[in-house]
């Protein structure tokens, strides 16, 4: 687990220990405000940024192993139009991050109701590429809140009497969405691996 407080710092927490520890912070997050959510691929940590100074949208990492962070790529250049230069840009709510199976996914807004699915494309080079699955037609960004194995989102659709929502799924093929019958509040989703481990137990 990986923590960043508001002062620029930055701790992790290890299993093995049980406890908190300082890390070298080789990049200023000063002017940095992180989307809530994060994606953790093969032994990585995304985070969605916007930079108050330079106005445009960040996408850092931090790797695991060598406990270091960085940049992924320049995403205003790799995922065209809403991320270069538009003042909509500087709503950082307006766009998120997710993944499918291991691979990392960008949403970011077409229009007033659509939502673009954008999946990072790795291909053994230093900065990573983007292609465009698909887009989703009357949708918010926010609702999001992952993928099935098949690719398909899933969605936390709110009603517009009481504080319930129900769990929707959009089929990019037919441009459906379908209800799950499975309602309640803030949903989350998390992906998970499967690991054959011994847990000692005091």
């Amino acid at each position: 687990m990986v923590k960043i407080t508001r002062k620029a710092k930055a701790k992790v927490f290890t299993l093995s220990s049980g406890a908190w520890r300082s890390v070298l912070m080789n990049t200023s997050f000063k002017s940095v405000h992180f989307r809530n959510t994060q994606v953790v691929i093969d032994g990585v940590i995304y985070w969605l940024a916007y930079d108050d100074i330079t106005y445009k949208l960040r996408l850092y990492l931090f790797d695991l192993a060598s406990e270091e962070f960085g940049e992924a790529v320049d995403i205003n250049i790799v995922v065209p139009y809403y991320l270069a230069g538009d003042s909509r840009s500087r709503n950082i709510c307006m766009y998120n991050i997710s993944k499918i199976n291991e691979s990392l996914i960008v949403l970011t807004p077409n229009g007033f109701r659509d939502c673009n699915v954008w999946m990072m494309l790795k291909n053994g080079v230093s900065q990573p590429s983007f292609t465009k699955l698909f887009t989703l037609t009357n949708v918010d960004v926010d609702s999001m809140i992952g993928f099935r194995m098949n690719s398909q989102p899933i969605m936390d659709h709110w009603k517009t009497r009481g504080f319930d929502g129900e769990l929707e799924v959009y089929e990019p093929c037919s441009k459906r969405i379908n209800g799950l019958g499975i309602y309640g509040s803030a949903f989350m989703i998390t992906s998970y691996t499967e690991l054959l481990l011994l847990l000692h137990y005091h």
